[in-house]
């Protein structure tokens, strides 16, 4: 079934058998990098163009010649607004189009796993489909993680160059990349076009790498200094304006003199406005694409004068624009507050008394906290659980009102959990998509315990991401004080009956 929806958007090929299997395919594959004998720092520049007419550039700098994993970093520019993200000494980092740097782990996708496994020896995930009949002839690995989800590595006979890749997710889009005209940089094939198209858009996009050279300053892989977006205007710590419901919290914000409510979100990558009212602000969108996320919803940017929470404001704010207009609460949510307000400073959270306090003093060595870490991934805090004692690598989603866990961790503990019945759920694509809710008996994060968990699983694994295992949700965070240090990739967690009442401790 998946082999023929990767091969719907085009038509289908036809391959001759092969004796290669995918451990040789990858070995050769990765030989066909030669030792760099002429050590530096490499410096490539690409431009990315899409059909829609955003022209975005990429400087990208790599270590080489050291024999051990690469430093890097690259600096995206799109009108005038950067992004940079890389790794040093083993430390990765990101920071976001506001200057903000915060560390970064990112998580490895299930085709990332599939392949290291297959690189060392078989895999019934991985299964070579030969060589394809037409020309060009390609060898063909697909990658089948689970029944919902693949991936098709198309490589030259050849020389052994990757030259696409198609991607098919949980909402069943197809990605393709395609990858041409190699050149030689420090023994390593570099390619200098890259085509991307999806399944659900009509936009393409085009790299091309303008220029290349060897650079010797190790400087180019600094850290760049952080800048905190939202700065106080008045005396911190400080409690918010907020509204709590049995969905999230709502916070107060301020823009242009008027009134607005958002959802706090530590799912959320970024601050995010809605269209009409960044259109109303008289905002200018740029950087639109489509994504995927329980359906296809357009997302782009534009740039905020100024945005007041409270005791905190920021000025010429880059913000992510969806369309994300509902009423919570009695009251209508134009945007959510996302990574760059949270990670500005630690943000504490006491769900009994109600309050949101930002500057939140850490309590660092108060034994009635439980200190947890919870790394970055992009910008958002994912949290390592057990269910039923299988691991499982959940974001810590506020945003969320539902804990919610992939297909593929179900299906490890279906024998453990009690269904409940069925509903509808939906994500930010805004498809009503068939959920089964599940209490898990035994769940966990750390030393503290989650049991029992509500949690939901949708039918099919529409919305789910390729590198998490689900959603720890609303639900499951409310029975805890908290306190979120993005910087520091933890997150502290106080139990209400070891609290002694509802007083804040803030």
């Amino acid at each position: 079934m998946l082999s023929a929806t990767l091969a719907a958007c085009s038509p289908p090929p036809q391959f001759s058998a092969t004796s290669l299997t995918p451990r040789q395919l990858l070995e050769r594959y990765r030989s066909s990098d030669s030792k760099c004998l002429t050590s530096g720092i490499y410096y490539f520049q690409y431009r990315t163009t899409t059909s829609e007419g955003d022209v975005s550039v990429y400087d990208f700098y790599e270590s080489r010649g050291r024999g051990k994993t690469p430093d890097f970093r690259t600096v995206a520019t799109i009108r005038g607004l950067r992004g940079e993200r890389g790794r040093i000494s083993d430390r990765s980092w990101l920071q976001t189009g506001n200057g903000l740097v915060v560390p970064d782990s990112p998580l490895p996708t299930p085709f990332d796993r599939v392949l290291r496994a297959a690189a060392r020896g078989p895999d019934v995930r991985a299964r070579m489909l030969g060589i394809t009949t037409a020309v060009p002839h390609r060898y063909v690995l697909e990658l089948n993680p689970n029944p919902r989800i693949a991936q098709r590595l198309y490589f030259d006979p050849g020389s052994f160059l990757l030259r696409k890749v198609e991607t098919q997710d949980y909402d069943r889009a197809v990605r393709v990349e395609r990858f041409s005209r190699y050149i030689p940089v420090c023994g390593k094939p570099v390619p200098t076009r890259i085509d991307r198209s999806n399944s659900f858009s009509r936009e393409t996009s085009e790299t091309v790498l303008l220029r290349h050279e060897r650079l010797a300053d190790p400087r180019l892989l600094a850290i760049p200094l952080s800048r905190t977006p939202f700065v106080p205007q008045a005396r911190l710590p400080a409690t918010l304006n907020s509204l709590f419901g049995a969905s999230g919290i709502l916070i107060r914000v301020d823009i242009a003199g008027q009134p607005y409510w958002f959802a706090l979100d530590s799912g959320a990558p970024s601050v995010t406005l809605d269209r009409t009212l960044v259109q109303r602000l008289g905002g200018h969108e740029f950087a639109t694409s489509i994504a995927t996320k329980g359906g296809t919803f357009e997302r782009s940017a534009a740039v905020i004068p100024r945005l007041d929470i409270g005791p905190v404001y920021a000025t010429n704010l880059a913000v992510s624009v969806v369309n994300h207009d509902y009423v919570q609460q009695g009251v209508h949510v134009v945007g959510l507050l996302g990574c760059d307000f949270i990670a500005s400073r630690p943000l504490g959270i006491d769900f009994r008394s109600q309050t949101v306090v930002v500057g939140s003093v850490l309590p660092v060595g108060n034994r009635r906290w439980t200190r947890i870490a919870t790394p970055l991934d992009s910008c958002v805090p994912t949290i390592r659980s057990r269910l039923e004692n299988q691991p499982a690598t959940l974001l810590l989603d506020l945003g969320s009102p539902l804990t919610t866990i992939n297909e593929d961790v179900y299906e490890r503990i279906a024998a453990s959990v009690h269904e409940l019945g069925s509903e509808q759920l939906e994500f930010i694509g805004g498809e009503p998509l068939d959920a089964t809710r599940y209490v898990v008996p035994i769940a966990s994060i750390g030393s503290l315990s989650l049991a029992p968990l509500l949690a939901a699983v949708v039918a099919g694994g529409r919305g789910q991401d390729l590198y998490d295992d689900g959603l720890l949700g609303f639900n499951a965070l409310d029975k805890y004080r908290i306190v979120l240090d993005y910087r520091n990739e933890q997150t502290y967690f106080q139990e209400y009956d070891l609290a002694g009442g509802a007083e804040s401790a803030f």
